[in-house]
């Protein structure tokens, strides 16, 4: 079946993203057009969406608008980091998006670390004085994760996860 004839939602597209973590995630995208096929479909918008791995959160998601950029489209969205901690515990997050277009239809897709983004580490103090431990996460297939540890016991997590690998158990 050649590209004229696939659905709108099983165009082969890629998003590649920079994450920036501080008191605000900020989520640099750029929207690849592969085919020629984006264009004629007028992309509008791109919903972000972070999903808990545990699905024990409720999935985080923001729009921003595409702003046309060369051969693609590129867009920024900020989400709260204070809201993808899990109390006490050490949150997650796989990134996803889906580009929307001007007919109401729309593309889900994967956000791939773009270039040679490396993983990152940040620490957030919250008003209250808490603290997050922030880490960017790129997996072996280039997704973008997000990993949050709230506070003491979620930092005494990585702590301990991370002496697991080290030991190799």
């Amino acid at each position: 079946m050649g590209l004229g004839l696939l659905a709108t939602a099983e165009l082969p597209v890629a998003v590649d993203g920079r994450v920036r973590a501080g008191g605000s995630t900020r989520l640099s995208l750029r929207v690849h057009e592969l085919y020629g096929r984006l264009a004629e479909l007028g992309p509008r918008t791109i919903h972000v969406e972070l999903e808990e791995r545990t699905g024990s959160r409720p999935a985080v998601g923001v729009e921003a608008p595409l702003v046309p950029d060369g051969d693609g489209w590129t867009a920024d969205v900020r989400l709260s980091t204070p809201a993808l901690a899990c109390p006490g515990q050490l949150g997650v997050w796989n990134v996803r998006a889906e580009i929307r277009y001007a007919d109401g239809a729309a593309t889900p897709v994967e956000v791939r670390a773009a270039g040679a983004q490396a993983p990152r580490r940040g620490i957030v103090v919250r008003p209250t004085g808490r603290v997050l431990l922030v880490q960017t996460h790129v997996t072996g297939g280039r997704a973008l994760v997000l990993r949050v540890a709230d506070g003491l016991q979620g930092a005494r997590r990585v702590a301990e996860a991370r002496m697991r690998r080290l030991l190799g158990r």
